[in-house]
């Protein structure tokens, strides 16, 4: 799963290094024609689905009949702590976090211990953090 998809390019390039399929979720109208464009630049239609929505309100129903294997999401570090409350989130072996800015990083840091994860790698470019996260 793809949250926060914005052109869809976290997504495509896992369905593109192997991935089987990959939804995308992406809440602003442009970014979901963009996101559909780099779908089907890549043609990867057949493996993957576009939805727009708002996650925090709309995604717990969505996902009650989903399990996905990872998840990427590149949302601001406020939206990752509101996401990671969701027990379909929680429900996610691996997750990949990105877009939180480094004075962010405890607040964040703190909501994933809190949600049940732990933290398996973390890096920093510039003051922007990344972390990779599996349930504990």
């Amino acid at each position: 799963a793809d949250m926060g998809a914005g052109s869809g390019i976290l997504g495509a390039a896992a369905l593109l290094l192997g991935a089987r399929h990959s939804d995308f979720f992406e809440k602003d109208a442009p970014a979901v024609e963009s996101c559909k464009e780099t779908v089907e630049l890549n043609r990867l239609e057949k493996k993957s689905g576009v939805y727009q929505m708002d996650l925090l309100r709309e995604y717990e129903g969505f996902a009650r009949n989903k399990n996905y294997d990872m998840a990427l999401i590149n949302i601001i570090a406020e939206v990752i702590v509101d996401l990671l409350d969701l027990p379909a989130v929680q429900r996610i072996p691996l997750i990949y976090l990105t877009g939180i800015i480094e004075e962010k990083k405890v607040m964040v840091e703190e909501k994933i211990k809190e949600a049940g994860f732990v933290i398996e790698a973390e890096d920093l470019l510039e003051n922007w953090v990344f972390y990779k996260i599996k349930k504990a």
